[in-house]
């Protein structure tokens, strides 16, 4: 019987190894969730990028079209 119960104590896994185990898991999922807001950040930055990019255009667009429009209008004084 004596035999048994030390199998049975040797199978019981100790406190310190959970404790181990908990804060390498708890260190994988920062790690992990640091890694997200990265990425999150960065798809924020370019959707900034990218809607400047575009009011820049459109900005453009309007003054070539006020160009186009101040061309006519002197090519109509002239005649």
């Amino acid at each position: 019987m004596a035999n048994n119960n030390n199998i049975s104590q040797n199978k019981t896994p100790k406190k310190g190894n959970y404790t181990v185990e908990l804060a390498a898991v708890a260190g994988a999922i920062t790690t992990i969730s640091d890694e997200i807001t990265k990425i999150a950040a960065e798809l924020s930055f370019s959707e900034v990028q990218r809607d400047n990019n575009i009011n820049a255009i459109n900005n453009l667009q309007k003054q070539i079209d006020f160009l186009s429009n101040e061309i006519k209008e002197m090519k109509k004084t002239m005649r």
